[in-house]
């Protein structure tokens, strides 16, 4: 992530966030036009990953400032597709890493495979 821009949208996706006490977040249709990173105050962090597809607005997390500190890696799989990884401790088992995925269907897409399963029920 090179750019570091504050957006009108990061911003708004924090307040969101905070207001909900939300410790991290899968954002999708971001509608971002550059891969940043905006941070917040109080240590938040909303990572926006932009995409060039057609019909595609771009996918995003959102991460508090204690899950900020055990991030581990974020990587895009393709436009529908990112994740992210984090560092978990256990007091008794020691440390893992925990993956996050966000994966991204259209509206249509989904409405489509409903009515198919409906169909096919049928």
């Amino acid at each position: 992530m090179e750019s570091e821009r504050k957006t009108t949208g990061g911003m708004k996706a924090r307040e969101d966030m905070r207001e909900h006490r939300m410790e991290v977040a899968a954002l999708q249709e971001a509608m971002w036009n550059v891969d940043a990173v905006v941070k917040g105050d109080r240590g938040e962090e909303v990572i926006d990953f932009r995409t060039q597809a057609p019909g595609y607005r771009g996918l995003g997390f959102y991460m508090s400032r204690a899950s900020r500190d055990r991030l581990v890696s974020t990587r895009v799989i393709n436009e529908r597709v990112a994740a992210m990884r984090f560092r978990v401790l256990h007091e008794e088992k020691g440390a893992a890493d925990v993956a996050m995925i966000n994966a991204y269907a259209p509206p249509i897409l989904v409405k489509s495979m409903v009515s198919f399963k409906r169909l096919v029920k049928e």
